[in-house]
């Protein structure tokens, strides 16, 4: 897959990529796509586990990612890109009744 082919839908690349991923698409989501993430660029990756109620934010640092945040219920993470956005992790997942 080329981030930049038009055919994808994408032209240029984004600064920041959130998955949301599913027991099917762990492998993918974690190492697959975050390989090709990485190589075209993408500042920051995020890593939406509704399994587990959690957010996982990586930042690329000299072409690498590094590990910048991890939440789950209960906790706020924060972007490192969108200065002053910040997100209370379990805003985002259903609650169970």
């Amino acid at each position: 897959m080329n981030l930049l082919d038009p055919k994808w839908g994408i032209r240029g690349v984004p600064d920041m990529v959130v998955e949301i991923i599913s027991p099917s698409s762990y492998k993918r989501d974690h190492y697959d796509k975050k390989e090709l993430y990485q190589q075209h660029g993408i500042s920051e990756y995020w890593i939406v586990d509704p399994s587990n109620h959690s957010v996982e934010i990586l930042i690329l640092q000299n072409n690498e990612y590094v590990f910048h945040a991890f939440g789950i219920d209960g906790e706020q993470i924060a972007s490192h890109i969108i200065k002053n956005f910040t997100l209370e992790v379990d805003s985002i997942f259903l609650k169970k009744a």
